[in-house]
């Protein structure tokens, strides 16, 4: 059976000011500290860079470390925005314009929200860029299958208008004395 043994505060290696720091932020021990991050360490009152250093300085002579960063937490719609790249682009301009597509895609799915909408939409033809669906034909192209989807009650009609005349027309002011004596 191995014991461990607990270090107290008191008794680290280190400047006397990160030791008042670490008891100042009721760190008494060192699984206490072995249970923090440096970005843990950084959030609590007076560590700098010269006490983060000090410590981590002193973990090595003791062949240990501090608790590693939490991952990056995925961003949820990276497959979907994925898939949409994949799916719109031609198969050279994928790679080249990655990054950037991937922004226009979580902007489209900002605008355009439904995720089964995505995985149905088709366009006929494939584009260099998902900027496409940022002009006029795109624009329209979306907002047509988006909305028709939507509410089926929804009708775009083009209206004719007339050339003939409604109403009575408007007389404007005079805008200066010289205009009104010439009327």
């Amino acid at each position: 059976m191995t014991m461990r043994t607990t270090i107290n505060v008191n008794d680290f290696l280190v400047r006397e000011k990160t030791k008042n720091l670490l008891i100042k932020n009721d760190i008494f021990d060192i699984e206490t500290l072995l249970s923090k991050s440096e970005e843990d360490l950084k959030k609590l009152g007076g560590f700098g860079p010269t006490a983060i250093s000090d410590i981590k300085t002193y973990l090595v002579t003791l062949k240990l470390k501090l608790k590693p960063k939490p991952p990056k937490a995925k961003d949820a719609d990276f497959q979907l925005k994925q898939a949409m790249v994949d799916k719109f682009l031609k198969d050279e301009k994928k790679i080249n314009e990655f990054g950037n597509n991937m922004r226009v895609a979580a902007n489209l799915l900002k605008k355009y929200p439904d995720r089964d909408f995505w995985s149905r939409f088709t366009i006929p033809f494939k584009l260099n860029t998902l900027l496409f669906f940022y002009g006029e034909q795109g624009k329209e192209m979306i907002g047509k299958a988006y909305y028709s989807r939507k509410d089926e009650s929804i009708k775009i009609e083009r209206v004719e208008l007339s050339t003939e005349k409604v109403g009575m027309d408007i007389v404007s002011k005079p805008k200066s004395i010289r205009d009104f004596l010439n009327d």
